[in-house]
């Protein structure tokens, strides 16, 4: 968000700058209640815990690798509903992957809507062991049409899975982790080439994403950008 203000506020007068940044923190805060508000339902209705933040301090993430990571926020799993409005897809034909998966929202949402896999990537053991309990929770409660499953990885270390893929991001990092995973996600579709979706919500450095020649920017939402990996 820092980096997408900055770049609103050049040139503008001082009436104009105290207007912008009002109304972009507004919009911004906005989204953050309207995220936690769709997360405690999810919480009441399964009787999950996915809405609490948590500090990169809070966190079993060695320090170097915490300091280019983003606190723990939660994402709604309504975002799966937004994703597959803008997306001609079949799920079952599709791998979901949220990298960056916190305590297990957005992977749950997936495995309800039908994905042939609903994965998450995440460094934390202690959010995958939320995450996991999450799972096992609802999973309970109704039929999901895929296991969620949680791993610990880098995603600057990312071994896409094989097949036709919808990547998920909620800016869990900064530009530099962003840059290698992409590199290995590109690597790994030369080496299979297949249909490739990367949904990035809460896009702060989405430029890093459209100055890369092989993606494509194909549809945009609230606070939500989606590329294509071009072959």
């Amino acid at each position: 968000m820092i980096n997408r203000l900055l770049k609103m506020l050049q040139g503008r007068s001082l009436p104009e700058l105290a207007s912008v940044t009002l109304k972009t923190i507004g919009s911004a805060l906005s989204g953050m209640r309207r995220t936690s508000d769709e997360n405690r339902t999810f919480d009441e209705r399964w009787g999950t815990e996915t809405a609490e933040s948590e500090s990169m301090s809070a966190l079993d993430i060695p320090v170097a690798m915490a300091r280019q990571g983003v606190a723990y926020q939660a994402s709604s799993p309504n975002i799966i509903d937004e994703i597959n409005s803008f997306l001609v897809i079949d799920p079952a034909d599709y791998s979901f992957v949220d990298i960056g998966a916190g305590k297990g929202a957005v992977v749950i949402g997936a495995a309800m809507k039908g994905f042939r896999r609903a994965l998450g990537l995440e460094l934390s053991l202690k959010l995958i062991g939320i995450a996991r309990n999450n799972a096992d929770l609802v999973a309970k409660q109704t039929t999901l049409n895929s296991k969620p499953e949680f791993i610990q990885g880098d995603a600057a270390e990312f071994d896409a899975p094989s097949g036709p893929l919808l990547l998920y991001l909620y800016n869990p990092f900064g530009e530099s982790i962003l840059n290698a995973f992409l590199d290995r996600v590109e690597a790994s579709a030369r080496r299979d080439p297949r249909l490739i979706y990367l949904a990035y919500a809460n896009p702060h450095w989405a430029e890093a994403i459209a100055g890369r020649r092989c993606w494509s920017e194909i549809a945009a939402g609230r606070d939500l950008k989606i590329f294509e990996l071009q072959g």
